[in-house]
């Protein structure tokens, strides 16, 4: 205190004290001895009377100073410094210096008490709680005196600073001390002058949104006329966009209040919030309109609040009227405009700048807005498509590219509001829109916005291209030619490829006829060359972001040709002879590249940097996954084509996966060509070829742990699935090594559950969730016998133990999934018939020792949220495992072991207990489950009182 109160000191160190005593008041203040509060309230008060007023102070130790007698505040107001504010307000006769730094504390005040911005503990809340209020009968009056005061002044910086602290304040002070005509008339008398319009804005917004009921919401704005007010406000966004923003601001701020009102009085047409309300709407809509898109934005809230409110208004059978639906034409035309590229937009994502990426998704929420609307007024919607499109597909050469686009644009997007199958299908808007679409060469046009929206709409609408099949050729030949596929523009490039592929799957049973010509138009994009694949490599070594398998993306598009290639080719209507020698062309490029790979051993020139060749045949056997997605449903005329996809699993996939065992990706595709052999191939098929290739595929995963186990598990648990007991013998001979490789890599389930953000672990988990799967499946599918073969049973003891182990898993679905598990298990246990585990020797005693006291322990740990929803789910397995053991053949020997060894340590009265028991023997599930739950909280309760007792 006594350098800051130096005449000499240096600026810096009235700073640096400044900052010591902030320091110090924040965390040592309850330290200070009354005779201390005394002297520092004393310096403080002295240091603005006799050097603020005095001298002239630097504003940054002004503001330093003003921050740390806040803080001193609000540590002792209002019980050790009660006159605060009245020590304050007598400073302000000093002059312009000590008005000044008065503004400054008002703002400190605001930032360090007032502001909901920051997050607070509970105390601290408490402790700004009672100052406001204490604020609220101490000074706020006086202190809105010193605002008036300040702002009449029309001081060129004190008034408009004054002005900006106001808004933090109206939030929480008595409204009408604000609300006086004299400072109304002040507020207005401003609002002409352009040095105080910003700020008087704002403070009127934040009376616009004080709350208080509908009634009074309506009367304040009536009586301070900010109706009138904004409608008479002369704004130019070209001269001063922030005034034209805060503008739109506070009319939006009022009319979302008199929506409310007015959705508050039913919608009545007649009340004072609809009149008003409805005065201001034209003015909503000039601002909506306007070029500068944060003012446009500013009023957005309330249009989609009107709107919804209409909506909300026809389900009560109000009828929207003239004038509302005139306000939805309104909105509609401007979106259309608002919505419009500029001439110098880059379309280039990439390539992008600030404004750009805003645009795009302004343009996202307008649009939103759009296709909201057309379930109000459908008709009004549609025509008014229906006109922005033709004006500008009739007019193709003559208008600007974005009247051409938006119109485009518009009929695309409304399609997201109409169910493709009921009702675009069958309207004729859709047809025609469409129709015109294809027939005015909307596909030719020169600016790639055009281009790309003309075929998110063949993809979008390609099913109504079946009722006009005259249409189908040009619109596929615009997807192939220079138009699409090789189009200038990788952008239009790259759609084109996805799009394409959802044409042909609409269109499968009007394109046979067209098979080999789409081939011939196709086929340069169905190769994959070592070229692409290392300039892809490099790509991926020049970007370490990326994913190893995110290579270049033009190898992932190629992928969805050969999908649709498959999707052609497999309609029954294809010319048999055709569809051979299409295929034929199409695979032995590919074939022959895979066996001068592999005969010649190429890959052993791969380096982990450039992994050329590996990496070549993993992408040739993903095209041949997508082009075999096409043959999944079809009947006899495919059995041919089956034949070639089992001849490339014999003698390409198989010698590919002997010669790279090690190859992390290559073994990644060869297993997902296997899951696709299992959809396509015949029962005989698979169970005669995938013994040994499962097996090679589990010998590639025991030489090196990078090939995903998981994946293989996967594919196992799908063989599984279809197959049941017709694969018994095949995993009866993998689950003993399976498993005991599966109980290496996770550790055998010891490793730390703690650490779930660890990659590693995060991996251990998923593993182990696959194995646990892997379990549920084997007894889900009634092939439970392989665990107990003599193969198998030795493992028996360790695989039982692992699953109580996943019953109290940090992981929600593994302890789900280990409860399923054991439901299962107890099932076969308690049937009347010979099963597996009732023939078992000592299998009761890990049915009574091991399961049933995990069915209780895991629910009574705190961390076992009764009230979430898988843990729910849970709840039900343990009511199921409970019930079968009670109403088994032994369940009464089953009830004794219960009420004297598990249901005394939950500290239940003996009342509880036979209530429980009874509910287990007769009551249905879903009510067992719920007199679970209620036990589990009832002995937490119990648990958490004896705890606090013993406290």
């Amino acid at each position: 205190m006594e350098r800051l109160c130096r005449a000499e000191s240096r600026p810096e160190v009235k700073f640096w004290s400044l900052q010591t005593l902030t320091q110090y008041f924040q965390q040592r203040s309850q330290l200070l001895q009354p005779n201390e509060v005394q002297l520092i309230k004393q310096g403080m008060m002295s240091w603005i009377t006799e050097i603020v007023a005095k001298r002239e102070v630097p504003s940054f130790v002004k503001g330093k100073f003003a921050q740390a007698l806040v803080i001193l505040f609000k540590t002792l107001y209002p019980t050790n410094w009660p006159t605060f504010f009245k020590d304050l307000f007598s400073t302000l006769n000093l002059g312009e210096a000590v008005v000044d730094l008065y503004v400054r504390i008002l703002e400190a005040i605001d930032d360090e008490i007032v502001t909901r911005l920051i997050d607070r503990t509970p105390e601290e809340n408490k402790r700004t709680t009672l100052i406001k209020d204490n604020m609220r009968e101490d000074c706020i009056p006086e202190m809105v005196k010193t605002w008036y005061t300040i702002i009449e002044a029309k001081h060129p910086t004190l008034s408009p600073r004054c002005l900006k602290v106001m808004p933090g304040y109206i939030d929480w002070i008595d409204i009408n001390l604000i609300t006086t005509d004299s400072f109304m008339g002040l507020f207005f008398s401003l609002m002409k002058l352009k040095e105080y319009r910003n700020e008087v804005c704002d403070c009127l917004y934040e009376i616009c949104i004080k709350g208080m009921p509908a009634v009074e919401k309506v009367n304040l704005l009536s009586r301070l006329q900010l109706p009138n007010l904004v409608s008479t406000i002369q704004y130019n966004s070209d001269e001063d966009d922030m005034f034209s923003t805060r503008v739109a601001k506070l009319t939006n701020a009022i009319c979302v209040q008199l929506l409310e009102c007015w959705e508050g009085s039913k919608y009545d047409q007649t009340s004072n919030a609809y009149i008003l309300m409805t005065n201001l709407i034209p003015l909503v809509f000039k601002l909506f309109g306007d070029e500068d898109d944060e003012t446009s934005g500013n009023v957005i809230t309330f249009i989609n609040n009107y709107m919804m409110q209409l909506k909300l208004k026809q389900k009560a059978k109000i009828p929207t009227n003239d004038i509302e639906k005139q306000h939805v034409a309104s909105m509609l035309q401007i979106i259309r405009t608002k919505c419009r590229y500029r001439d110098d937009y880059n379309f280039d994502p990439l390539q992008q700048d600030e404004y750009e990426v805003g645009f795009t998704e302004y343009r996202r929420e307008l649009l939103l807005m759009y296709k909201n609307s057309a379930r109000l007024v459908p008709d009004m919607v549609r025509e008014f498509t229906k006109g922005a499109l033709l004006h500008g597909v009739t007019n193709l050469q003559t208008v600007h590219f974005s009247e051409v686009e938006i119109g485009l644009a518009l009929f695309y997007h409304i399609g997201e509001m109409f169910n493709e199958d009921k009702e675009i299908i069958n309207d004729v808007f859709f047809q025609q829109c469409l129709t015109a679409i294809i027939e005015a060469n909307v596909s030719t046009h020169p600016h790639e916005s055009v281009q790309l929206m003309y075929f998110e709409i063949c993809g979008r609408y390609c099913k109504l291209l079946t009722l006009t099949p005259h249409l189908i050729v040009p619109v596929l030949g615009s997807f192939v030619d220079e138009r699409g596929l090789r189009n200038k523009h990788e952008t239009i490039r790259s759609r084109t490829t996805f799009l394409l592929l959802r044409l042909v799957k609409a269109l499968q049973n009007q394109l046979y006829p067209y098979v080999e010509n789409l081939y011939q138009y196709l086929k340069e994009f169905l190769i994959i060359d070592v070229a692409q694949i290392q300039s892809s490599i490099a790509l991926k070594n020049s970007q370490a972001s990326l994913n190893e398998n995110n290579l270049d993306r033009s190898l992932g598009e190629k992928l969805f040709l050969f999908e649709a290639m498959g999707n052609v080719l497999s309609n029954e209507k294809v010319v048999s002879a055709t569809r051979t020698l299409v295929l034929e062309q199409m695979l032995q490029p590919l074939l022959t590249q895979m066996d001068q790979i592999i005969s010649g051993k190429l890959y052993n020139s791969d380096t982990t940097e450039s992994p050329t060749f590996s990496t070549l045949l993993a992408y040739q056997i993903e095209a041949l996954v997508y082009l075999s997605k096409g043959f999944t449903k079809g009947g006899a005329h495919l059995i041919e084509c089956r034949s070639v996809f089992k001849k490339i699993l014999l003698h390409n996939v198989v010698a590919i996966s002997k010669a790279l065992p090690n190859q992390a990706l290559v073994a990644e595709k060869v297993i997902l060509y296997l899951h696709r052999m299992i959809s396509l191939f015949t029962d005989q098929d698979v169970l005669e070829l995938f013994p040994l290739i499962v097996s090679q595929l589990f010998h590639a995963v025991q030489i090196n742990e990078q090939v995903q186990l998981k994946d293989v598990v996967v594919l196992i648990n799908q063989l599984i699935t279809k197959y049941g007991t017709k694969c018994a013998t095949l995993i009866n001979d993998l689950l003993m090594p399976l498993v005991g490789k599966l109980f290496q890599m996770i550790d055998a389930g010891k490793y730390d559950q703690s650490l779930m953000r660890s990659e590693e672990i995060r991996q251990k988990v998923e593993l182990h969730k696959s194995y646990f799967n892997l379990i549920n499946n084997i007894l889900g599918q009634n092939i439970a016998q392989v665990l107990t073969s003599s193969k198998n049973v030795g493992q028996l003891d360790q695989i039982l133990e692992t699953l109580i182990q996943g019953c109290n898993h940090t992981s929600q679905p593994i302890v789900k999934i280990c409860f399923s598990i054991l439901n299962h298990i107890v099932k076969r246990y308690t049937c009347q018939q010979p099963t597996e585990f009732n023939q078992l020797q000592g299998f009761e005693k890990y049915v009574l020792e091991r399961i049933v006291p995990t069915c209780f322990a895991v629910p009574m740990n705190v961390e076992f949220e009764l009230g979430d929803g898988i843990n729910n789910q849970t709840l039900g397995d343990i009511a199921l495992i409970l019930k079968e053991l009670v109403r088994s053949a032994k369940g009464q020997d089953f009830v004794v072991y219960l009420m004297q060894n598990i249901l005394p340590q939950l500290n239940v009265s003996h009342q509880v207990m036979q209530i429980f028991i009874e509910n287990l023997t007769s009551a249905e599930d879903k009510v067992l489950k719920r007199v679970l739950k209620d036990l589990f909280k009832q002995c937490r309760q119990q648990q958490q009182w004896q705890q606090q007792n013993k406290i």
